[in-house]
């Protein structure tokens, strides 16, 4: 090719006269650099080929392809090129075929590359006249993430979505996960993306999110969103929540210490499909006496029910310790467990063993249902306990070091009910 683009960067890109080369002009539309032509009479038409380069008579654009074709010559000017290979401010976007008008350019099956970003669109349109350019059925690729629509208009730095979708899984088909919005709003300057009326998709399950989440670059570049897939098998007999497939998104970032858990168990054609929502809360509170509370809870849904595990610790003094725990609900395929319970707990060290001694005292109550939602147990009862325990270890020797854990424990029933399963 003999015409070249010249320009430090994109956005500078202009055709260049070589000799050997022709330029010729339609006023107030484009100029058309070439090499070779042919003038189809007939069809009030003009075919440019051998290399060709043609620019907006302002230089809001450039076209580069093998050959060119201009019809309209004595009305309204068209211009129609295959392979071509356009510039645009700082974007230059390849595809299959061209058109334009006085008004309108268009390319099919575009491929886009713009400043620290990459992507498609079945179809690109740029207005001519306003210089707005306008993506169907997209996809743009950053480092972080990756954001798709059905429509998307770019104006300055700034691209609205329609129909949005954004993702931290690059390069897959469909992605397992994502965060779709009715409108997107990308800030291409600031790598920053506005979702608004957004909800969580993993898999075909939807969850609803805050009207107006935002989201950058930086935080997605940190931000870990794993996958956990898994297979827990039934016990046997009628189908179980929670048996068979399940996939979920860990480790969602809510607030200070609170984790969102999503996703479905039951992902494979034998068992149901139930979804699974879990906020996971692991956060300590300074109280007024100095005393650090401990605070650990999964709560939400597990395969579609109920479930509950919270454990709260508090020092009563430097050696002693309150606890209380509750769980209410069942992990996926297990029968279903419903208890609290409350522990004293002391612990004090001793140099002469290297280690600690403890003792325990605690009282529970607890329930046992075939499944989470069921209301008559099969084993119920109380208990009352008590523990000792001791962890020693050896100063250093010829061989290293060693240790020792024991415990023992004593219960006591009080009462009880277990009822015959049928």
């Amino acid at each position: 090719m003999l015409l070249l683009l010249l320009g430090l960067s994109v956005a500078a890109a202009q055709c260049s006269r070589d000799p050997g080369s022709s330029v010729v002009t339609l006023p107030d539309f484009l100029a058309v650099y070439f090499q070779h032509f042919y003038s189809d009479v007939a069809n009030d038409a003009a075919e440019f080929y051998g290399g060709v380069c043609v620019t907006a008579v302002g230089g809001e654009w450039t076209v580069l392809a093998e050959e060119v074709r201009v019809e309209g010559l004595s009305g309204d000017l068209r211009l129609s090129a295959p392979n071509p290979t356009l510039y645009l401010g700082e974007w230059r976007v390849s595809g299959e075929f061209l058109t334009a008008d006085l008004a309108t350019l268009l390319l099919v099956n575009a491929k886009v590359v713009g400043p620290d970003a990459r992507g498609s669109a079945a179809e690109l349109k740029v207005d001519l006249v306003t210089g707005a350019l306008t993506m169907f059925d997209m996809e743009l690729v950053g480092s972080a993430f990756v954001v798709r629509g059905a429509v998307a208009e770019l104006r300055g730095e700034s691209l609205q979505v329609e129909g949005a979708g954004l993702t931290t899984c690059i390069g897959v088909e469909r992605a397992p996960y994502e965060v779709e919005s009715r409108v997107a709003l990308v800030n291409l300057g600031e790598r920053e993306v506005r979702l608004e009326s957004g909800h969580l998709r993993v898999g075909n399950l939807r969850f609803a999110l805050v009207d107006d989440l935002v989201v950058s670059e930086e935080t997605f570049a940190n931000f870990e969103l794993p996958l956990k897939v898994a297979f827990v098998p039934g016990r046997g007999g009628a189908p179980e929540p929670g048996a068979g497939l399940s996939i979920k998104v860990v480790g969602i970032p809510v607030g200070p210490g609170v984790k969102l858990e999503l996703g479905a168990t039951g992902l494979d054609a034998d068992h149901p499909v139930q979804p699974v929502a879990l906020l996971k809360v692991d956060n300590e509170r300074l109280e007024a006496d100095g005393a650090t509370t401990t605070v650990a809870a999964n709560a939400g849904l597990e395969a579609g029910a109920p479930y509950l595990d919270l454990s709260v610790k508090r020092p009563l003094a430097p050696w002693l310790d309150l606890g209380f725990t509750m769980i209410s609900g069942a992990r996926p395929a297990q029968v279903a467990r419903h208890e609290g319970k409350l522990t004293l707990s002391a612990q004090q060290p001793r140099k002469a063993i290297g280690g600690q001694v403890g003792a325990e005292l605690f009282a529970a109550v607890t329930a046992i249902t075939p499944a989470a939602a069921a209301s008559q147990p099969t084993i119920a009862g109380t208990r009352l306990g008590a523990a000792v325990s001791a962890k020693a270890r050896s100063t250093n020797t010829v061989v290293g070091t060693f240790s020792l854990d024991t415990r023992a424990e004593a219960t006591y029933y009080p009462a009880s009910f277990s009822a015959a399963v049928h």
